[in-house]
C-alpha cells in the first residue's frame, strides 16, 4: 500500500514539474497539443450551439408544414450535433409524418440509444410501434413514458387508449380515473374516460365524465354535443333534447325556439351525428314529426347518408307515413344499405300498409343472415296472427323468448297469445330500429295443446 501511494506521489510530482516548465524538451509540445485540445472543445461547442439552432428551426418548418425546408435544416443539424438524441427525435417525427415507418423507427432506436430518460422519445417510440401494430410493445413504450413524465396528459391518454385497442378497457378505466384529479382542467382525458366507461356499458359515469368536460371546457358546442350522445345512449332522451336541440337549431336558419332547454344556443352544430342523436332521441319519447323535421333538415346538409335515410324512413313509419316510409326504403335499397335493421325496419312498414306476403320476405331475408334474432320472431308471430295462424304466431313467440328471456315485445306479445290484455303493436313500435335477427322453427305447442 505504501510502495503505491509514494509511486503516486512520484507521478504526481513529475507531472507538476512538466506543468511548471521545468522539462525544456517536452513543454512545448504540451502547449500545442493543450491549445489543440482548447480550440477542438470550442470549435464543438461553437457546433453544438449552431445544431441546437438548426434543430429549432427544423421544428418550426416541421409546425408549419414545410417539409423540404425541415428536411435541408435537419440533415445540417445532424452534421452538426451528430450525439443530440434530441436531432434524432425530430428526424422521427418527421419520418412519421411523412408515412417512412423504417426511418422514423431508425431514428427514434437512435435516440433512445442516446438519451433513455427523455419521456418524449419513448412516447414517440410507442407511436411508431402502433403503427407497426405492435400495441403490446407501444403499451410498455406509453408506460414507461407516464412513469418518466407523469405530469403529461398525452403519455396517459396513449397508455389508456393501446390498452383499449389491446382489449382491455377495465385496466385502462382503472389507469385513468384515479389519474384525472390530476389533470383537473383537462377535458380529453375525461372525453376519453366516457368513451371507455361506453365500451364497459358504465351509463352513469359516461354522463358524469361528458358533464364535467363540458363544464370545463365551456360548453364547447362540440363538447355538447358529446354529452346529448351519451345521455341518449344512457336511456336519458329527454335531457339529450334538451342539451341537442339547441345545437341543431342554432344550425338551422328556420329552427324555432327550443321549448326546454338546459344550454343556451352555443353555435353552429355541422356535425350529421347531432341531428341523428336527437333524431333519435325525438324517437325514443314518441315525437316522430319533431323527429321528421329534424331529418329533413339533415337529409338537405349532410349528402343524404345512409343512417339519415334509415332514421327517415323509422319517423315515418312510427308517424304513420307509410308512403314516406317506403319510399326512404327503397332508396336505401337502392344504395344497397339493406342492413338487418332496415330490413326488420321494411317488414314493419309493409305490415302496415297489410302486404303480409311482401313483411315475411323481409324476415325471411333477416333470418337467413341471422338465425337468433328475438325480434324478428316477434315480428313473423304478429304477421302470423294478423293472418289467423294463431298456431304459428304462438310457436314463434315461443321461440322468440326462448332466444330472450328479457324481450319486452315478446313478454306482450305472450300475454296476448296466451289471452292477457298485451299491447304488442305498443311494444313493437318502440323496436322499430332492433338490431336483432330471427328463425323459422315453428316446434312449440300452442295453449291447449294446438300443433
Amino acid at each position: 500500500m505504501k510502495r503505491h501511494l509514494v509511486r503516486a506521489r512520484g507521478a504526481l510530482g513529475a507531472l507538476w514539474l512538466v506543468a511548471a516548465g521545468c522539462d525544456p524538451g517536452n513543454s512545448r509540445l504540451l502547449s500545442l497539443h493543450m491549445a489543440d485540445d482548447q480550440r477542438s472543445a470550442a470549435r464543438q461547442r461553437w457546433n453544438t450551439v449552431r445544431g441546437d439552432v438548426k434543430t429549432h428551426l427544423a421544428e418550426e418548418h416541421l409546425r408549419a408544414g414545410r417539409i423540404k425546408d425541415a428536411e435541408q435544416v435537419l440533415d445540417e443539424a445532424l452534421q452538426l450535433s451528430p450525439t443530440d438524441a434530441k436531432v434524432y427525435l425530430l428526424a422521427a417525427r418527421l419520418r412519421l409524418g411523412q408515412g417512412r415507418l423504417a426511418d422514423a423507427r431508425e431514428a427514434i432506436d437512435m435516440a433512445a440509444s442516446l438519451d433513455t430518460r427523455d419521456p418524449e422519445i419513448l412516447y414517440l417510440a410507442g407511436l411508431i410501434a402502433q403503427r407497426y401494430g405492435d400495441l403490446a410493445g407501444a403499451h410498455d413504450h406509453f408506460a414507461r413514458a407516464v412513469t418518466l413524465g407523469p405530469r403529461v396528459a398525452k403519455y396517459l391518454s396513449a397508455q389508456a387508449e393501446v390498452l383499449v385497442a389491446l382489449d382491455r378497457p377495465v385496466d385502462a378505466q382503472e389507469l385513468l380515473a384515479p389519474r384525472l384529479v390530476d389533470f383537473d382542467q383537462d377535458v380529453g382525458l375525461r372525453i376519453l374516460a366516457a368513451r371507455i366507461c361506453r365500451i364497459l356499458g358504465l351509463r352513469r359515469p359516461v354522463v358524469d365524465y361528458c358533464r364535467d368536460a363540458v363544464d370545463i371546457g365551456g360548453r364547447e358546442p362540440s363538447l355538447l354535443a358529446e354529452l346529448g350522445a351519451a345521455l341518449a345512449w344512457a336511456g336519458r332522451p329527454r335531457e339529450a333534447i334538451d342539451v341537442l336541440s339547441p345545437l341543431v337549431e342554432a344550425a338551422s336558419a328556420d329552427g324555432a325556439p327550443a321549448e326546454s332547454s338546459e344550454v343556451e344556443a352555443p353555435g353552429v352544430a355541422t356535425e350529421p351525428s347531432v341531428y341523428h342523436d336527437l333524431a333519435r332521441a325525438l324517437l325514443d319519447t314518441n315525437q316522430p314529426a319533431r323527429a321528421l323535421r329534424v331529418l329533413q333538415t339533415m337529409l338537405r346538409t349532410d349528402g343524404a347518408s345512409d343512417i339519415s335515410w334509415h332514421l327517415f324512413a323509422r319517423a315515418s313509419a312510427e308517424a304513420g307515413d307509410v308512403d314516406r316510409a317506403t319510399e326512404a326504403l327503397s332508396e336505401l335499397k337502392s344504395r344497397g344499405a339493406l342492413t338487418i335493421e332496415t330490413q326488420l325496419l321494411a317488414a314493419c312498414v309493409a305490415s302496415q300498409r297489410g302486404d303480409w306476403k311482401q313483411a315475411e320476405v323481409h324476415i325471411e331475408d333477416v333470418l337467413r343472415r341471422d338465425a337468433k334474432c328475438a325480434d324478428a320472431y316477434c315480428l313473423l308471430a304478429r304477421v302470423a296472427e294478423a293472418q289467423g295462424d294463431h298456431a304459428r304466431a304462438w310457436a314463434t313467440c315461443q321461440k322468440a323468448l326462448s332466444i330472450d328471456p328479457n324481450s319486452e315485445v315478446a313478454g306482450l306479445q305472450y300475454d296476448l297469445l296466451s289471452g292477457g290484455t298485451g299491447a304488442f303493436d305498443d311494444a313493437l313500435e318502440v323496436r322499430l330500429n332492433g338490431g336483432t335477427e330471427w328463425s323459422i322453427d315453428v316446434t312449440a305447442t300452442a295453449p291447449g295443446g294446438t300443433p
